[in-house]
């Protein structure tokens, strides 16, 4: 009697224990983590590889899109590659080169990029992104690494960006003098700059694009919205000097004792800067504003309790010794 109880329990236990273990065993992936469905850290419809949080889309960036994904660097070259393939005239074009070799290379300090046109089937220069008076100490991309510059291009038409560097070279001097053992050029692929795109918001203007040290020049201000706006009652805009890549404020016209009653610029007027405009250096410039929006009339812009305040830029000039 003793024995058959004993013989049965032993039995259970088996058969539980064996229960057991191949619940454990269904109850997982194949990877080891639980795998239970009502758990919500475990997908219930896995994404194909795409464009992260779009399942099953491809993740390809449309080239002529206005901020397509920068490309990845290309192993063992060096590329120049633009934020887009199609403009609007005047265009803003973001230049990126990019080392994919094993060796650092050496790019001109002041400015790194030329701006070419194709014309009659050839290419020829029209200007470097920078004006300078002196060529700076050589930029070093070390391998992997990419340099980007922005460069204003006015005119339509077809054109692409180029840069000569160096290798070999000996950091911290002037590529001219840096001993480089091997000068070499890249190139972008062609762009289109199209016809200027309807303006709109509020417009800085300058009369030219490129001015000597010293020249005069006139602002504009288009107010293209549908809303008034209003700007400072003594001088209208700030000078701004592009330097190592940023706009670093050179002041603005004239030095004011007060700021003045708010000027109104009526919905789709302008406004001409009765003060004449002087960029005091060679290099690249731009005028900066700042408005006001939905602000009461007849009091100076500071105090005129404004709904909003904001800023619009000129494009960048060229100013030359």
């Amino acid at each position: 009697m003793l024995s058959t109880l004993t013989t049965r329990r032993i039995t259970l236990l088996t058969f539980a224990l064996a229960l057991f273990a191949l619940g454990a065993c269904g109850g997982r992936d194949g990877d080891g983590t639980p795998g239970d469905p009502s758990d919500p850290s475990q997908p219930s419809n896995p994404s194909t590889p795409g464009t992260p949080g779009t399942p099953g889309t491809p993740g390809t960036p449309d080239p002529t899109s206005p901020n397509p994904t920068q490309p990845p660097i290309a192993a063992g070259a060096v590329t120049i590659s633009t934020d887009s393939l199609k403009y609007a005239s005047p265009a803003q074009v973001k230049a990126t080169l990019s080392n994919g070799r094993t060796d650092s290379v050496f790019l001109e300090g002041c400015t790194i990029y030329t701006v070419q046109r194709q014309e009659n089937g050839a290419w020829t220069d029209a200007g470097p992104g920078n004006v300078c008076v002196w060529e700076g100490l050589a930029q070093e991309v070390q391998p992997g690494a990419a340099l980007s510059d922005t460069l204003a291009v006015a005119k339509a038409g077809t054109y692409r960006i180029a840069a000569r560097f160096g290798s070999g070279c000996t950091p911290g001097l002037p590529l001219s003098s840096a001993g480089c053992a091997k000068f070499e050029h890249a190139y972008s692929a062609p762009f289109s700059v199209g016809a200027a795109a309807p303006a709109s918001g509020v417009v800085v203007r300058t009369d030219k694009l490129s001015y000597r040290v010293g020249e005069d020049a006139t602002a504009s201000i288009d107010n293209l919205t549908a809303a008034s706006i209003y700007l400072q009652g003594c001088t209208k805009v700030t000078r701004q000097e592009r330097v190592n890549g940023q706009w670093i404020d050179r002041g603005r016209l004239v030095a004011c004792v007060w700021e003045g009653i708010a000027v109104e610029v009526a919905s789709h007027a302008t406004f001409v800067e009765p003060e004449v405009v002087r960029f005091t250096s060679a290099g690249t410039w731009r005028l900066a504003l700042q408005y006001g929006v939905g602000c009461l009339p007849d009091a100076p812009l500071s105090g005129a309790s404004c709904a909003s305040y904001q800023h619009a830029e000129s494009l960048p000039v060229t100013v030359t010794p």
